[in-house]
């Protein structure tokens, strides 16, 4: 019988239709032979090439269910209910990282001047959107 295998001292019956779950054989007593994409003691354990990053999970062979807030093939792109206007982005679930630079505006002393406005370090604070 396909995907069944005895032997004197014991045997290895598959669990579902041909053999182990999701396609896999058995082999031998309590082994399995998994196709590709499975893996486990029965087959039963889905693998992704590709890590599922921010706590998604691989439910099928390539396949990562996301994390509300989170998409793409690997969880990996962030979802933002509103638009991220003037150039910003959405970094994370609902939260756009906005588009700013430093500020050029300088005191009128030699060689280029200080920043008018500046952080503690003294560097230029930044401006843009907010």
């Amino acid at each position: 019988m396909m995907g069944e295998w005895r032997e004197n001292s014991g045997q290895c019956i598959d669990h579902v239709v041909r053999g182990c779950y999701n396609n896999g054989t058995c082999i031998g007593p309590n082994k399995c032979e998994c196709s590709e994409g499975w893996s486990g003691e029965d087959c039963s354990v889905p693998s992704c090439q590709q890590e599922c990053k921010h706590n998604g999970n691989c439910t099928l062979p390539n396949i990562c269910t996301c994390e509300r807030g989170w998409t793409g093939i690997d969880c990996s792109i962030a979802l933002c209910a509103q638009n991220c206007n003037n150039g910003g982005q959405c970094v994370a679930p609902d939260t756009c990282k906005c588009r700013q630079w430093e500020n050029e505006w300088r005191d009128g002393r030699a060689h280029g001047g200080v920043p008018l406005f500046q952080t503690e370090a003294g560097d230029p604070q930044l401006t843009g959107w907010t």
